[in-house]
């Protein structure tokens, strides 16, 4: 099993169970978030692990959930990704500390690359 486990924050119901099998059959543990507010209000007691993190989410968006978890002064690896993506979201996800941006659909070896990293 991986050392850090792997935040998976994502609306939808069919990425977060395809993206869950993926990472388990490679040995990581994954807990599920089906909303950045439920990520939130969950943070805060959870050991260090790697945030996959979705951009657009109804409620709170990716990108703000990064920004609060900047402002909480919550430091864990961030990837973000998205379907929707262009260079301004890229650039302010990066910017604001991400360390990874993917854009879905992605091939499972660049998402597990971003984990690793």
């Amino acid at each position: 099993m991986s050392a850090m486990p792997v935040y998976l924050v994502d609306d939808e119901e069919a990425i977060r169970r395809s993206l869950k099998l993926v990472l388990q059959l490679t040995g990581h543990e994954v807990v599920l978030f089906d909303s950045g507010r439920h990520f939130l209000d969950a943070v805060a007691g959870m050991p260090t692990g790697c945030i996959l993190l979705d951009v657009r989410m109804p409620e709170i968006d990716g990108l703000q959930v990064q920004q609060e978890l900047n402002r909480r002064h919550i430091d864990m690896p961030v990837v973000v990704m998205t379907g929707h993506g262009d260079i301004s979201v890229a650039v302010t996800a990066l910017k604001s500390g991400a360390d990874d941006f993917i854009e879905k659909p992605f091939e499972r070896a660049q998402m597990l690359a971003a984990i690793e990293r």
